[in-house]
C-alpha cells in the first residue's frame, strides 16, 4: 500500500507540473517549458538530455524558444528529485515539453506526444507502475 501511494504521489506531482505549465502558458500568453534537470538544488537549474526525470524538473517562461533557462527568463517552479530507486522515464527520451499560449504541447525532437512511466524500485512486489500520456493537445492522462 505504501509503495502504491508513493507511485501515485510521484505521478500526481509530475502530472500536476504539466497541468500547471499549460495553465501558465495560456494565462501569460507565453511559451512555458517543463524540462528535466540534473540537479534541482542549484539556484538556476539547467535542462538536461536523457530519459530519466528522477533528479527533478523545472518550469519556466521560454521567451527565446530554445528550451533552456536563460539569464533573463522567469523560473516559475522547481521540483526536486523523487525518492531514491523510483523512476520517471520518458519513453522516447524527451527531455522537455513546451506549452504554447494556445495550450498545445510541443515536444523535443519530432515527437508528437510522449509517454512517461512512473515505476517503483526493483524488487517491490505488488506496487504497480503508472503511465502518463501527454498529447499534442497539451493534456496529460494517467493510466495504470
Amino acid at each position: 500500500l505504501l509503495e502504491n501511494n508513493r507511485i501515485s504521489t510521484i505521478t500526481n506531482q509530475f502530472t500536476g507540473a504539466l497541468t500547471y505549465a499549460r495553465a501558465e502558458a495560456i494565462t501569460r500568453n507565453k511559451r512555458v517549458v517543463v524540462c528535466k534537470v540534473a540537479n534541482a538544488t542549484l539556484a538556476r537549474p539547467q535542462c538536461q538530455s536523457g530519459a530519466a526525470w528522477d533528479n527533478g524538473w523545472i518550469i519556466f517562461i521560454d521567451d527565446d524558444a530554445n528550451a533552456q533557462l536563460g539569464a533573463n527568463e522567469l523560473l516559475l517552479r522547481v521540483v526536486g528529485s523523487i525518492p531514491a530507486s523510483y523512476s520517471v522515464q520518458s519513453q522516447n527520451n524527451v527531455p522537455w515539453i513546451a506549452f504554447l499560449p494556445s495550450g498545445l504541447a510541443k515536444f523535443s525532437g519530432a515527437a508528437t506526444g510522449e509517454t512517461y512511466a512512473v515505476t517503483p524500485p526493483a524488487g517491490v512486489g505488488h506496487a504497480s507502475s503508472k503511465v502518463i500520456k501527454v498529447a499534442t493537445t497539451g493534456r496529460a492522462r494517467i493510466e495504470d
